[in-house]
């Protein structure tokens, strides 16, 4: 029950800073996976889970109302469903870690929609609140406002939780036809999610004609993928 009011909190925070105040960039994927994994006992996994959505979801930006995949809260339920499932889980680590990265990357499709339905409802606060300052009702501007903020943290909270919980069942419950087919590839497979991540990091510092920063993203890649 305690890891998931952590997972819950953690969840609300991280949808309230995607979007709608502050975007302090504590959401971030590296950030706040590293920060769930050491809060629930494992670091390690936080900052694995944390760097290959970091890198994949580089080029996602919250702007406007654009639709996004949101990859933020993507990651900090991949990471709650990992810490959740890792000590019943029978496999590998690197079957599990694989695994995991590939939910994340599922629920970062689910939380875009889910998001894009939430701006919805909070435009319509948007609009009760700019019609109370037109009136001069500041308090009436700030009780709109402040609501936005609560129903972003609280449907995180609900939401997270509960994808949290089905990635829990996703990871205990893959076919061992499965996990006895592709075994052998998940010890490796993950450095693949790292290339994708890179080449999407090239990509965008070559497009900035930035090579330099392309060859240190790679070093750092390389060095994080040693330590770990």
């Amino acid at each position: 029950m305690e890891e998931l009011i952590i997972i819950a909190i953690a969840g609300g925070f991280v949808a309230v800073d995607t979007t709608v105040f502050g975007q302090f960039m504590i959401s971030q994927p590296l950030f706040s996976a590293s920060v769930l994994g050491f809060v629930l006992g494992d670091p390690r996994s936080g900052v694995e889970i944390g760097i290959i959505m970091q890198l994949i979801w580089l080029k996602q930006i919250p702007a406007g109302g654009a639709m996004f995949f949101n990859g933020n809260l993507g990651t900090i339920t991949a990471t709650a469903a990992l810490m959740l499932s890792r000590n019943a889980f029978e496999h590998s680590y690197p079957t599990l870690l694989f695994n995991t990265a590939i939910f994340g990357l599922a629920a970062s499709f689910v939380f875009g929609y889910f998001t894009s339905m939430k701006r919805r409802f909070n435009n319509v606060l948007n609009f009760k609140a700019c019609s109370e300052l037109s009136k001069g009702r500041i308090r009436g501007f700030e009780r709109y406002h402040s609501a936005g903020v609560a129903v972003t943290m609280v449907t995180g909270m609900i939401v997270t939780v509960l994808i949290a919980k089905a990635g829990e069942f996703f990871l205990l419950n893959l076919p061992a036809e499965y996990i006895n087919s592709f075994e052998d590839f998940f010890k490796y497979g993950i450095y693949s999610l790292y290339g994708i991540g890179i080449g999407i990091l090239l990509t965008m510092q070559w497009e900035k004609r930035s090579k330099i920063y392309a060859a240190l993203g790679i070093a750092s890649g390389l060095v994080f993928t040693l330590i770990i």
